[in-house]
């Protein structure tokens, strides 16, 4: 019973000041609903591509990027436009199309694609994304020339038209995910739950 009596007058003092009822339940939640729509695992990362002058194919590319999933796609005018969205945050990382791309692709030339991103763990995953829809492209290329080194079409223009006509038909590789003894996190688990907890302890201890 001291216990109670304890505890119901510390509810008393602590209600007695209008501020802490403000402190206590209001401003954790805002908090938690700011720092979950912010950070949160919910939102697509936005891309930034600049495809000025690279011609058809990194059009192409660029529909490629699109098509991709949980990813936003913006382009941007220039390199130096993109480096400063990707500093300042505006943009998750940045892809750079040279110039003449097309032409140096169909002269069977290599071609370097740009990364833009800052040193962190969700950029790194990005990119992991953005090299497999670069690597999609490249196999239908490469398909192409291999099609005319035999013989198989006249140019490579015809090759890349016909690889992208049958690749739709071709097997994908599936990957199936499985988790070893027990998971750390539920597959339920939300965008504010992680820290909801955290935050709702932190203000309960130091509201006084």
């Amino acid at each position: 019973m001291k216990v109670l009596w304890i505890a119901l007058a510390n509810l008393r003092r602590m209600f007695r000041v209008r501020t802490n009822i403000f402190f206590v339940f209001v401003f954790p939640m805002v908090l938690i609903l700011i720092l979950g729509a912010t950070f949160g695992g919910s939102a697509s990362p936005r891309l930034g591509v600049v495809t000025t002058g690279s011609g058809p194919l990194g059009a192409a590319l660029l529909r490629q990027l699109e098509q991709t999933p949980h990813l936003r796609v913006a382009a941007v005018s220039d390199p130096a436009a993109l480096l400063t969205q990707v500093e300042r945050g505006n943009m998750a990382a940045g892809v750079v199309i040279p110039p003449g791309y097309d032409g140096a692709v169909r002269a069977g030339h290599t071609v370097t694609l740009r990364y833009l991103a800052r040193p962190d763990q969700s950029s790194q995953r990005l990119g992991e994304t953005v090299r497999g829809a670069v690597a999609r492209q490249a196999a239908l290329l490469g398909a192409a020339r291999f099609a005319v080194v035999q013989h198989a079409a006249p140019s490579f223009s015809v090759g890349l038209a016909r690889a992208t006509k049958i690749s739709p038909v071709v097997p994908a590789v599936s990957v199936t995910q499985a988790t070893a003894g027990t998971a750390l996190f539920s597959r339920t688990l939300g965008q504010f739950d992680e820290g909801a907890w955290t935050e709702l302890l932190l203000f309960l201890s130091s509201s006084p």
